[in-house]
């Protein structure tokens, strides 16, 4: 087996998630995906990226059940670790967002980590958040557009802006989840706001209403024999 290839457990689980997809519930989600998703999923060193990205994804195109099994990929992967870098918080704060949207409050729960990070080698959040939408609603405009008419960019390029868009949400759900450096002063709330209307513009552009529905709530979660909340955290990061 390769070596940047993630454990045949974690591997059982992406191949479940792709099985769930739902092709037809969105060209635009689909055509992202394109056919070596696969493979990327199955590499480990896009854990920290794919997984979240894809994870928020088919969260904001109501397909839960491919949302718990990446979560149930990426527990597999880790399971036998005593400790990660923050690369892998960086995974359960996206993780954590998309179980809160979907109510599915056992994994939220679960992802809802608190760690000690003094956010060493990280960018502060006026670096790395870039183009909220919230702060300045004319500041998106040129890439992203309203929720309404998307921007000419996006009509041109949907693939990469839609690649854009999840990726500035995942960064919004780790400083949100981790706020350390939050020179924006953000709350809480400024974050939720923030990543509210994020998946509102996404939605509208997958083909969606714009606000997502009401998830009944499901506190079922299944973890990996042994393991009860995420392995601590690496300085060494």
């Amino acid at each position: 087996m390769s070596k940047d290839r993630i454990c045949p457990a974690a591997s059982a689980y992406v191949d479940q998630a792709l099985a769930a997809w739902d092709k037809k519930r969105s060209k635009l989600a689909t055509k992202y995906l394109g056919r070596g998703i696969r493979k990327e999923l199955n590499n480990q060193f896009t854990i920290p990226t794919m997984f979240p990205q894809v994870a928020v994804l088919a969260t904001v195109t109501e397909q839960p059940d491919v949302t718990i099994s990446l979560f149930h990929a990426f527990l597999e992967e880790i399971k036998h670790l005593r400790e990660i870098t923050f690369m892998g918080y960086e995974t359960a704060g996206p993780f954590r967002w998309c179980a809160e949207q979907l109510n599915l409050t056992g994994y939220q729960n679960f992802f809802d980590e608190t760690i000690e990070y003094n956010g060493f080698g990280r960018l502060p959040a006026s670096e790395n958040i870039t183009r909220h939408i919230t702060g300045d609603p004319y500041m998106n405009m040129d890439w992203l557009g309203t929720v309404e008419e998307p921007a000419p960019t996006w009509v041109r390029s949907p693939v990469p802006r839609l690649d854009h868009l999840l990726r500035d949400m995942c960064i919004t759900a780790t400083y949100r989840q981790y706020p350390y450096f939050n020179d924006l002063g953000w709350s809480l709330d400024d974050y939720d706001a923030e990543l509210r209307e994020d998946a509102r513009f996404a939605r509208a552009r997958l083909g969606f209403t714009p606000d997502m529905p009401t998830f009944p709530e499901n506190p079922e979660i299944h973890l990996p024999e042994g393991m009860t909340r995420m392995p601590r955290l690496s300085w060494n990061t």
